[in-house]
């Protein structure tokens, strides 16, 4: 299971995402950025609390980053620990 916090900062959405980042990830992720607007410049996702990933869950990175792309944003993500 996965959730993300989504919050606004400034002219940046931070995205906190937290659980397991598999292939049953996917709608939560899309839903992440259904709250865009043309006032963001930057996506950071924040990997922190993120247990498990798979490689399904890398393909799911790669795909909002290319989604991102399209919307004119930049993509950062954050991995700690």
């Amino acid at each position: 299971m996965i959730t993300v916090d989504v919050q606004h900062c400034s002219r940046s959405i931070l995205l906190s995402v937290s659980g397991e980042l598999d292939g049953a990830a996917d709608e939560t992720l899309r839903q992440a950025l259904d709250g865009v607007t043309a006032c963001e410049r930057d996506i950071l996702v924040d990997l922190h609390g993120v247990a498990v990933m798979d490689s399904h869950g890398l393909l799911h990175l790669l795909d909002l980053h290319r989604r991102a792309k399209c919307l004119g944003l930049g993509l950062r993500v954050l991995v700690t620990g």
